[in-house]
Formats: C-alpha cells, structure tokens, sequence
C-alpha cells in the first residue's frame, strides 16, 4: 500500500512546522488513499494528538529527540529505535516526509539501501558550520533528496542555490484552518491601537524593533500597546534586553509579553499585526492575520512574506527593518482608512483563495500521484 511516513521530532504542537504538519497528516488523512504514520518522541502532544484513523503513531524510546555530534552515541541509539520500530511500514511504495534538519538526518541513518525522502523546506537556510547546515548542504549538493518541496520562493530559490535539480523541486505554499469566528474589517483609532506580533522571542523574530515601535509611535501622539505573543524562554540573554529596552523607555504599560497563546483570542485582541522578522520560511502569522481582516506588516528581506502578500500587493512590506519603517506604514494606515479597508479586505479574499489547508493539501495530492506515477 502506497505509504507515507512523517517523522516529527517536536515535543510540543507549537510553532509554525508542528502546526503545519498536523494540518497536512489531517489532510491526507481526508483522501483514504494512503496510509500514514507518524513518527514522534514518547509523550510528546503528537503522540497524543486525536489523528483520524488511518493515521498510525509510532513513538519513540526517548521522550525528546537528541541530534547532536557531542552526544552522536544517543543520535545512533535513537535513529535505530526508530527504525525498528517502522521498518515493517518501509517498502518500494513508501516515501517519508521530513519537515525539518532534524527529521531529515535522522532518517538518513536508517539502514535502507535506497530512501524516497520528500524533503519539505519551510525556512533555514543551511549557513554556518554546525551539523544540521553542513549535513543539508551535502544531501542537496549530491542529490540525496528524492523531491523537495519549498514553503515560499525564496525557500525554492535557496534549494536551488544549493544544487537542487529544479525538476525536482516545487512550491506549495502553508496552509491554514480557516476561523470559525467571524471578523469584520474595524477601523484603526490612533486613541487605542493594539500591534500584535506572534513567535518564539528571539534576535530572529527581531521583537525588540517592536518595542522601538512603540515608543515612536507614543512620542508621535499615538496610544499604542505591543502585545508579544509566544515562548520567551527559548532565549533569555535575548528577552532580558527587550525589558532592559522596555524600562529604558518607560514603556512597562505598554508592552506586554502574552507567552504561547492557541485560541482566537490574540487576533480579538489585535488591530494591527507585525511580523519583526528578519527570516520567514512562509510566515505563517502574517495569513493567520490576513484571514481575519487585519492590517498586516513584514519584512520585504525576510523572504517568504514576499509571497504572501503578491511582492506588497495584499498586506504592506517595508525596505527596512526598522522601527521607522514600520512607524511610516502604520501613519500611512492611520492616515487613509479607505485604503487600508481595501487593502483588508482584498488580502482577505487573496489568503482565503491561497493559503487554506484545503489549497495545500489539494496540492499534495497531486504531486504525491505524481511522485507514484515516476516510481
């Protein structure tokens, strides 16, 4: 039976790859055609998730995934756990689809003479001399991945830079739940403005710049609040400078550090959302505020927004990261509301009509009958 494995090393459903492989098992799961497994660490929310009932879960041994070169004898043990576990699942008609570094290397040491991996790139880009970066490198350089999918074209660009043979690459972009609460477009009000950004708080997700922001925008007459939503104990040196930056400013009022919030009600709470990013694979956020008819802002350089808003055409892109740039975008946004309500509402129209989880999966299919056909 034609199969599909997914090894997800993930411990916990938050973040962007997590979300987005659950919503893609689910999805295939839908067309009774395949049988899937998932392959997670034991205890981990995967393992527990309610997948419908085609969808097998194997879990680890271990409860957390340990990839490292220090640590290489725990990697070996894992990798042949693993193996064990699934090896019964692994013949001519099956491929695994990895969504991460880890993932990818980890089924590179299965003792199988010849691997089908669909390799989904959904951000990175493989610099710097650590394993994950020198190990993708060398697997794309020589041609070691079966079929690579890309998440934006600046992720399919980056493939190709690599060495990626470009009839086996494609993009097929994220794909989103669509709310069941319904939003209305609400006009900005300079007396209450509420500026969301959502991620892991770190120097990547670049969340400082926010708080510059803010202080722009205060100094300028403006009531703004920066609400942050995600984990803030993936880097400390990084979250204790925010509140360094926060109390510098005096802006203890008016920044506030939300933690990983699952639920409507960020966006309930939200009038503007910003994406301080200076990387994003897709950026996952910028639709999620899209589909509820909010303004949104990102980063032209971070490379996947580019894709979701059609180059600047949905949503807004600034030329540069920095507070000034996103304080011109939010006054042009104060200062025509017709404009912005147009631009709402058609970047509302563009993500419902490219970035649900039914577009996504549609596509999948189709490249997987694809794939089927060739093999």
């Amino acid at each position: 039976m034609k199969t599909l494995i997914f090894p997800v090393e993930f411990s916990t459903n938050k973040g962007g790859v997590p979300q987005s492989v659950a919503s893609l098992v689910e999805g295939i799961a839908k067309s009774n055609v395949y049988k899937l497994i998932v392959l997670c660490p034991n205890n981990s929310e995967f393992s527990k998730r309610e997948f419908p009932s085609n969808v097998i879960i194997i879990t680890s041994e271990a409860s957390e995934w340990i990839i490292s070169k220090r640590k290489l004898f725990s990697t070996l043990k894992l990798s042949w756990d693993l193996y064990k576990k699934v090896k019964r699942h692994i013949g001519p008609d099956t491929f695994f689809v990895t969504n991460h570094v880890s993932a990818s290397f980890i089924v590179s040491l299965f003792p199988v003479l010849k691997i089908r991996e669909i390799y989904v790139n959904r951000g990175g880009n493989f610099k710097g001399d650590g394993l994950g970066g020198i190990f993708i490198r060398n697997k794309i350089r020589f041609h070691k991945m079966y079929y690579t999918v890309a998440t934006s074209s600046h992720q399919l660009n980056l493939l190709i830079r690599y060495g990626q043979p470009k009839e086996r690459c494609s993009i097929i972009h994220n794909g989103l739940f669509i709310p069941t609460i319904k939003y209305d477009y609400v006009r900005l009000d300079p007396n209450y403005l509420r500026i969301s950004t959502i991620g892991f708080v770190s120097s990547l997700k670049n969340q400082l710049c926010g708080v510059r922001l803010i202080k722009l925008l205060r100094d300028g007459g403006i009531n703004a609040y920066l609400y942050i939503y995600g984990d803030y104990n993936i880097d400390d040196d990084y979250k204790h400078e925010i509140d360094r930056e926060i109390h510098k400013f005096g802006l203890d009022k008016y920044v506030k550090f939300k933690g990983f919030v699952v639920g409507e009600s960020i966006f309930q709470n939200t009038d503007i959302c910003v994406s301080f990013s200076w990387s994003e694979g897709f950026g996952r956020t910028i639709v999620e505020g899209m589909i509820r008819k909010k303004p949104v802002i990102a980063y032209r350089g971070a490379g996947g927004p580019v894709d979701i808003t059609n180059n600047g055409e949905y949503g807004h892109l600034v030329d540069d990261n920095s507070p000034l740039a996103y304080y011109k975008a939010i006054m042009l946004l104060l200062n025509d509301s017709e404009s912005n309500k147009i631009n709402v509402l058609r970047s509302y129209e563009f993500a419902m009509n490219n970035f649900t989880v039914e577009t996504m999966v549609s596509k999948y299919l189709t490249l997987l009958d694809d794939l089927y056909n060739r093999i």
